[in-house]
């Protein structure tokens, strides 16, 4: 999205005598890339900046005649869009961050110092963006509302002959809007349509589901064995991963583990040492993606990652939140795995056949349950294509994720898309309090997928009626306290 405005906006500012900083990737390191507006913010007060305007990637200024500093009326410092929507205080509305306007002013200064040193809160979606509404309340009169002009957000504020649009929440699909809007403007030069072309849009994902297809390699027979793979990593996942990983040996599986996880921010030595004696090797996604390059790897991509690139020619891939209550070795050796090479579990849901996902993927309507990603597994001989399209897929999650909650139902729609058998466990989630217990062919309980409660290093987590092992899980993470301190030490 940058990529496509960096042009108008930089002839923008050039008109208007201001500086511009195009940030591209990431600034600083110890934080999610969100809070990189909050370091740039703050870097550009401290040198002195009587005006900072900060912009979101999903923004276009769309007329040029009017400049960004006038937006400031005289009210206090900072000049944020006012957007229908529950606050974190149960407001009607709330504060969006995705276009600001401030004066250097100490109170200024002093706010995004404290939402810097406040850093990330409880894990909240909008990411900085809570933080910020938090540490509000401590400046009364900071906020002055922003006109809508200046932030006229499809959907949301739409206004005649706005200066700034905005598509916040749109994901990928801004890249159409901005498209769109550059074209109206005649501003759509070849650089932009290049940069169009290159990015998966409704437009052009049928040549790029077509190009990936062709582009699958053949199946290169270097993989051998079974084993486990668990994406985990960080405070957040990692207690979980702890917990399965003892549970398995609790049950007698005997398979090698690997523990996939992205970079040194989600895991350090000590962590390593910690499961080293349970038979788990820990793999950097990072590490491996400089022999194995993947456009994006940042959360769900590295599940279909990480089957793709472990060692094992048999492989079982569990969520971190998963607990199996027998061990599941047995499940590479039922008739149903042997015949197809895959196994996948339902989800409680089905997509509607109205639902423009079926034209993305080019596969035709059936009347089947999603996919529960919480546990798949798979002969990569039998479902090398396959994979390897769900791989495609995931690359362009910032697409794809649009249409389907995350990785799990990018498998079903490449086995589909390919016409590939695949087996599912007959019988339907057995729903408890934010766990899928999910069977075998038999009907037997397998596996445990708290998904909507998982594991939690620094609070209680939920008890759950006829969640089987609860007492030993429990135990496990009171262990892990003891052992680790909850932080990870990147180098």
């Amino acid at each position: 999205m940058l990529e496509m405005s960096v042009a108008r906006h930089s002839a923008y500012c050039e008109k208007h005598h201001i500086t511009y900083w195009p940030l591209v990737g990431d600034v600083q390191f110890s934080r999610a890339p969100h809070w990189n507006k909050i370091a740039l913010v703050r870097h550009a007060l401290a040198l002195g900046f009587e005006t900072v305007a900060w912009l979101d990637a999903d923004t276009l200024i769309v007329r040029d005649d009017e400049d960004l500093r006038t937006a400031l009326n005289g009210g206090g410092p900072l000049a944020l869009a006012e957007h229908p929507g529950p606050g974190l205080d149960g407001a009607l509305t709330h504060w969006n961050s995705g276009i600001m306007i401030m004066r250097n002013t100490p109170r200024t200064r002093n706010f995004f110092d404290a939402v810097w040193e406040g850093g990330p809160f409880n894990n909240h979606p909008w990411q900085e963006q809570a933080r910020m509404h938090l540490v509000l309340s401590e400046f009364p009169g900071l906020v002055q509302r922003l006109d809508d002009r200046w932030n006229s957000t499809e959907g949301v504020s739409d206004v005649p002959e706005p200066i700034i649009k905005a598509w916040h929440g749109a994901g990928i699909a801004a890249v159409t809007c901005i498209l769109e809007e550059l074209r109206r403007l005649n501003a759509a030069d070849a650089r932009v349509l290049s940069v169009a072309a290159s990015v998966v849009r409704t437009e052009n994902v049928d040549e790029y589901m077509a190009q990936s297809i062709a582009a699958i390699p053949p199946y290169p027979r270097t993989f051998h064995g079974r084993g486990i793979v668990i994406p985990a990593g960080g405070l957040g996942y990692f207690p979980g991963a702890w917990i399965c990983i003892h549970q398995l040996r609790r049950l007698g599986c005997t398979l090698p583990i690997q523990l996939w996880h992205l970079g040194p921010r989600e895991l350090d030595d000590q962590m390593r040492a910690l499961v080293a004696p349970l038979g788990v090797e820990c793999v950097d996604a990072h590490e491996v993606r400089q022999r194995h390059p993947a456009r994006l790897l940042i959360g769900w991509e590295v599940k279909p990652y990480a089957l793709l690139h472990c060692p094992f020619r048999e492989v079982l891939l569990l969520d971190a939140d998963n607990v199996p209550v027998i061990n599941p070795e047995f499940l590479f050796d039922t008739p149903e795995f042997r015949e197809t090479g895959a196994i996948f579990w339902p989800d409680d849901e089905r997509m509607l056949p109205e639902r423009n996902v079926w034209e993305i993927f080019g596969v035709a309507y059936r009347d089947e349950p999603d996919f529960d990603g919480g546990q798949i597994i798979l002969n990569k001989e039998k479902s090398w294509r396959p994979l390897c399209l769900t791989m495609a897929i995931n690359e362009y999650s910032d697409f794809f994720y649009h249409h389907v909650w995350g990785d799990k139902d990018t498998f079903r729609f490449a086995w589909h898309r390919l016409e590939q058998r695949f087996a599912r466990a007959p019988f339907p989630v057995d729903a408890m309090e934010a766990t899928f217990c999910q069977t075998d062919f038999e009907g037997r309980r397998v596996f445990q997928h708290r998904l909507g409660d998982k594991w939690n290093f620094l609070r209680d987590n939920l008890r759950i009626a006829g969640f089987l092992f609860e007492e030993e899980c429990l135990a496990d993470l009171a262990r892990l306290r003891t052992l680790w301190d909850g932080n990870v030490r990147a180098p």
